[in-house]
């Protein structure tokens, strides 16, 4: 454990050093080291699985803690969904025609709000999919099977709680 967070600092002090003053390679380099210590924290996670231990994750972290990480990934997922579905959307208007515009829906409004709902349920399930495959150890298909378990219902009842209140608000 040490050595990693040896290297994380190594890391966090070599992208905001000069060599990476450029927006690209920053970017580039921070992708980079996310999807390495995604890695990282797979493969323990897998290695004490297989040695019959329970991942380092759930020894050290606090459950209140692994809770508030769920429901921040999940809320994290359906925000940024919802974001890149309106920027879609105002971006190439055609998108609304699609989802139901001038055919189901008078209200273009109402036609993005199924794009909207679409992305943030493959964002919120791909995030919470990050939050319970590690923890538990699990494989692609069984995290992702077990973060639409987990995060249907919530995902649905906030999206509906929430196009609810933007449509009273609207009429």
């Amino acid at each position: 454990m040490f050595k990693v967070c040896i290297a994380w600092t190594v890391s966090c002090f070599l992208a905001g050093s000069n060599i990476y003053q450029s927006p690209a390679l920053r970017s580039a380099w921070s992708a980079r080291l996310l999807s390495h210590w995604m890695k990282v924290a797979i493969r323990s996670t897998c290695k004490a699985k297989q040695r019959g231990q329970e991942p380092p994750n759930q020894r050290l972290t606090p459950f209140p803690v692994m809770v508030a990480n769920g429901t921040l990934h999940c809320g994290g997922g359906c925000a940024l969904g919802d974001l890149c579905a309106e920027w879609l959307a105002f971006a190439i208007p055609t998108i609304a025609l699609a989802f139901g515009w001038r055919s189901i829906f008078q209200e273009k409004m109402f036609a993005v709000w199924v794009l909207d709902f679409l992305f943030a349920y493959g964002f919120g399930i791909l995030f919470q999919y990050f939050t319970i495959a590690p923890m538990r150890g699990l494989s692609i298909w069984q995290g992702l099977w077990a973060a639409v378990k987990a995060d249907t219902i919530s995902i649905t009842a906030w999206q509906i709680g929430m196009y609810g209140f933007m449509a009273f608000a609207k009429f």
